[in-house]
């Protein structure tokens, strides 16, 4: 510690006042960086699993990253929020450094790249996922929804979508976790397989269009109780004529649709 503290005093990086990184924040500026964040008396400071500071090939990167987790760090206690830092308020900060002056911008990119990367580029414009996906991009297709789809799957199911992922009421982050003999063991299994099937026929809602593929889908109108009748309506009718046709959970969606009409009697 003692080492780690000398190095950090001798200029390696300076004290980040005000931000104590989550063990989530911890590991994901590792996955980033490859580095790891030290906290320790009140002084923070980047090295490697044998506490040395980054090499001077990965020095620049570094740097950019810690700037990006320290800024939005501050960004996030200054709005009164707390817990872990999400790619999206991670972009944020990239943005910011991006417009100082004398900043490495192909640095910065290249760590939003790879931000995008990891979340499936969850929160991007419609045109960059479609140009990620022309390109042989790999894209979440989570990224598709709407933040009015992920309200209704969060009314709907109880499960909410954030960065790529479904966490429930608490902010855990829950998954379809199996044990030894095959059996779900994830709690509130039902809910997470809701939503799960709920957000894949969304999105697929959003990347075609649906049954008629309508363009005013693709382009973000809200989805309706009647635009779900009519997805339900369409695999019901191909199921009828082709028994090995796809057939989405219609338990869900009927939910879901009573939910979108309770709301419009609201």
């Amino acid at each position: 510690m003692t080492r780690l503290l000398v190095k950090q005093q001798n200029g390696y990086q300076e004290p980040a006042s005000n931000t104590t990184f989550s063990e989530a924040d911890i590991a994901n500026f590792r996955q980033l960086t490859g580095y790891n964040i030290f906290q320790a008396g009140g002084i923070e400071t980047v090295c490697d699993d044998n506490g040395d500071p980054p090499s001077p090939a990965d020095q620049a990167k570094a740097q950019a990253a810690w700037d990006m987790f320290g800024l939005a760090k501050r960004q996030e206690k200054q709005s009164g929020s707390t817990g872990d830092i999400t790619a999206s308020q991670l972009i944020d900060a990239a943005t910011c450094l991006r417009s100082q002056v004398g900043a490495n911008t192909a640095i910065i990119d290249g760590l939003v790249k790879s931000i995008n990367s990891q979340t499936g580029y969850f929160g991007s414009s419609r045109a960059t996922l479609d140009s990620v996906m022309a390109s042989g991009g790999t894209v979440n297709v989570l990224s598709y929804l709407t933040s009015s789809d992920i309200d209704l799957i969060q009314k709907t199911t109880g499960v909410s979508i954030k960065e790529g992922g479904y966490y429930d009421s608490d902010g855990k982050e829950v998954g379809l976790n199996y044990d030894s003999q095959g059996n779900l063991s994830e709690p509130n299994a039902a809910k997470t397989i809701a939503a799960f099937n709920l957000a894949q026929t969304l999105s697929e809602m959003r990347i075609s269009g649906g049954p008629q593929g309508d363009a005013s889908l693709k382009s973000g109108r809200a989805i309706t109780a009647e635009d779900l009748e009519t997805y339900v309506k369409y695999y019901a009718a191909a199921n009828a004529s082709d028994k090995n046709v796809y057939m989405p959970d219609i338990d869900a969606i009927k939910q879901a649709e009573k939910t979108l009409r309770n709301n419009t009697s609201a």
